[in-house]
């Protein structure tokens, strides 16, 4: 590597390191519990890894549709109101990020802050709000693995979700994901508190918090079903408190997100389509077939470890192979690393009958622990699939429109590993393996990604 190829790395490399390098003198100095302390270390890797894959990552590189999400940024700066739908390729979006982001480029143009440093600014917004997914992570993992016997399974929670690069790659990307994420996986964490609680305080933080979500993209509509069920649940035995605060949850939820889609109703439909104001470019259509939805080749996925939506040679139909191998890579090529990424790949199918075990195991005996979980994974999961069938194209079974199910996938694998069959045990070395790598991957992304 030439020193002009090296110079570019030097800031987020110098500053990842004196933030790692404080973060270890701190916890030295301040923190005596062995776990917490491992628990912050990770924490500590986790965001280094997030702030060098942004500062070595143009908002260009590995986005989606960046020029629609600046349009929309700068429309907002400029008038401070949300657009018509058919006006413009990502207006029919939920307008929040846009709203924050375009206010914040508004109060920087007036202070003559260039346009480049603005963009720079936006991919620090996503990183932040990145680190903050990773501490959310922390907290979920403390309440889905709440025993004392379960400290190896809250660190390995930990480290894949610091690891991950679906979770990683959000924190250069211009655009309402990160926003998503964070909001998405807030809820979640209140959603556990508050079916371990049961306190009044927490039901209402989740409503809020669920609303503010679905101003972030829509598809935080998914947690609603879940909500509504584990409420009815919790609150069978005292119905006139479940009437009243059930109608309070719908009340904060209609007063702070349901003026929206009644907006996007009233709007002119001519047009009018979910991506845009024209649909997506036909050559990405692959139509609905029942086998699309029946086959998964582990071997055509190591073989052919990306995705690519423009070409079938890539198996881009196949929707379980599409989704799985989006975990982890997107819809990006690397080809300079494709033994590694096949070798990610192979991991992660080892673990997949661990997994199967350990959403059996968390259905059969942890049933009503384990709801929130269930009811989320079932939720997500059925919601990309309808997705994809209402809109047949290669790049509507991506992971990214769903990232919280990553982490019932993550708790079913960890509650396999810690079955009693022996056989699953071996989970434990492969998903330890598989963290390694992943962290490899995306320490080599800046030089042959």
């Amino acid at each position: 590597m030439n020193a002009s190829a090296i110079l570019p790395l030097l800031p987020p490399l110098l500053l990842s390191s004196a933030t790692t390098m404080a973060g270890v003198i701190l916890l030295q100095r301040f923190v005596t519990h062995k776990e917490v302390r491992l628990q912050a270390a990770i924490f500590l890797g986790g965001s280094m890894l997030r702030i060098l894959y942004t500062f070595s990552t143009p908002a260009t590189l590995r986005s989606y549709d960046l020029r629609g999400h600046l349009q929309f940024i700068q429309l907002m700066a400029e008038h401070l109101q949300i657009p018509l739908s058919t006006t413009g390729w990502e207006y029919s979006q939920a307008p929040l990020y846009y709203a924050i982001t375009g206010l914040w480029w508004r109060m920087m143009s007036v202070l003559g802050r260039p346009p480049s440093l603005i963009l720079l600014d936006l991919q620090t917004f996503s990183l932040l709000l990145s680190i903050a997914v990773l501490l959310l992570c922390i907290w979920i993992g403390y309440s889905l693995f709440i025993r004392s016997n379960e400290r190896i399974a809250r660190l390995l929670f930990t480290a894949t979700c610091a690891v991950f690069p679906g979770l990683v790659f959000v924190a250069s990307r211009i655009s309402n994901d990160a926003l998503l994420n964070f909001f998405l996986f807030l809820s979640f964490a209140l959603m556990l508190r508050w079916w371990r609680s049961g306190k009044t305080a927490d039901w209402l933080a989740l409503c809020v918090c669920c609303a503010t979500a679905f101003l972030s993209k829509f598809t935080a509509a998914l947690l609603l079903p879940c909500i509504a069920i584990l409420w009815i649940i919790r609150t069978k035995k005292t119905p006139s408190f479940s009437l009243k605060y059930g109608l309070i949850g719908l009340l904060i939820f209609a007063l702070l997100a349901g003026w929206f889609p009644i907006v996007k109703f009233l709007e002119p439909r001519l047009r009018m389509m979910p991506f845009g104001p024209t649909g997506l470019n036909p050559r990405l259509f692959v139509g609905n077939h029942l086998s699309d939805y029946l086959i998964f080749n582990p071997f055509a996925v190591i073989a052919i470890p990306f995705n690519q939506t423009w070409i079938p040679a890539f198996r881009r139909e196949i929707f379980w192979e599409f989704f799985f191998k989006s975990l982890f890579f997107g819809e990006f090529l690397f080809l300079r690393l494709i033994r590694l990424s096949s070798l990610i790949l192979l991991l992660a199918l080892s673990l997949l009958p661990v997994g199967f075990a350990g959403f059996w195991q968390s259905f059969r005996r942890h049933f009503r622990e384990t709801l929130p979980v269930n009811l989320i994974f079932f939720a997500l999961l059925s919601g990309l699939v309808a997705y994809r069938i209402l809109q047949p194209y290669s790049c509507s079974q991506d992971f990214r429109f769903v990232p919280l199910l990553f982490v019932p996938m993550l708790f079913f694998t960890l509650r396999g590993i810690s079955a009693t069959t022996y056989w699953l045990r071996y989970g434990f070395f492969s998903l330890f393996t598989l963290d390694i790598l992943c962290a490899i991957f995306l320490l080599l992304l800046p030089r042959f990604g």
